[in-house]
């Protein structure tokens, strides 16, 4: 019998069998069977478009290969043009075991959790993906909130050196020097944020859309952050504006974390904070 044959029938995830795939013709899904047929290889999870019924004529097909052992380089993402149609396939190789722990870590979890709900099952050998799709339903942030507050104050006080970068930018009018570390505190802060409220991401193509609707759209954050992102109406505002706003968002985004910026990074925070405001630092004590 056939590897194919052999192999469990996919299990429905929520109310949604695994068979109504959508947008996934019976050729595709065949060619991934016979493609991820490997022993070592106990589930197959469809994600992205197809699995969120968005599919186009340009999706590509998401997959998440879950191994039985580490040592097939888990976390790559690797690409390849499909047989059937006329469709690229990307896949990432994982373990069951990595992506329980990742649903355990903050700054992992509010990616990982939503991705694996959104799944549909194409190849469970031994249950074990049908149980990591539950521990994903089940998920409750509660549990590593606190850890989360932490990671994000960590992360707001490390991102005191894109502010020190941009400010010096600022000063010798340096452009290339100030896009780079703007780049830097535009991703940083969008995901600290993100990390201290538990936004849960369904798609990365959203991911700053839903970091301010947590926050809410018209908070001075959330307009602050636009701001630096260049999204503001009317016209687009040029590099030096943007600099200007990314430095008020770390004074916004501070002001968000107040309660739960940890001792041991309030001195940095209040020293970027002033460098942000003034262009200069401020003293480091209590």
């Amino acid at each position: 019998m056939s590897p194919i044959a052999s192999a469990r029938r996919p299990r429905p995830v929520g109310n949604r069998p695994a068979d109504s795939a959508s947008g996934l013709s019976p050729a595709l899904r065949l060619e991934i069977l016979h493609r991820f047929a490997s022993p070592e290889i106990v589930g197959v999870l469809l994600g992205g478009s197809f699995a969120r019924g968005e599919t186009t004529s340009s999706s590509d097909v998401d997959l998440l290969i879950l191994t039985r052992k580490r040592r097939l380089r888990t976390g790559e993402i690797r690409c390849s043009r499909a047989e059937s149609e006329n469709r690229l396939l990307t896949w990432s190789l994982s373990t069951v075991a990595r992506e329980r722990a990742r649903m355990n870590s903050p700054e992992t979890a509010i990616w990982v959790v939503p991705g694996i709900r959104q799944t549909i099952c194409l190849l469970d050998r031994d249950d074990s993906v049908t149980e990591l799709q539950a521990a994903a339903r089940t998920f409750r942030w509660e549990l590593v909130a606190d850890r989360g507050r932490r990671k994000s104050s960590e992360m707001l006080a490390t991102l005191c050196e894109e502010v020190g970068k941009l400010v010096a930018a600022r000063r010798l009018r340096q452009p290339y020097r100030a896009a780079n570390a703007l780049m830097g505190l535009e991703s940083g802060l969008s995901m600290a944020v993100a990390i201290a409220f538990g936004v849960m991401i369904p798609t990365e193509n959203t991911w700053l859309e839903a970091v301010e609707e947590r926050v809410g759209h018209d908070s001075p954050w959330s307009r602050t952050h636009r701001r630096m992102l260049g999204l503001s109406p009317g016209r687009a505002p040029g590099l030096w504006d943007r600099v200007e706003a990314a430095l008020r968002c770390y004074e916004e985004t501070a002001s968000l974390f107040g309660p739960f910026v940890r001792p041991a990074d309030r001195r940095v925070v209040r020293l970027a904070r002033t460098l942000a405001r003034t262009g200069a630092p401020g003293p480091l004590s209590d």
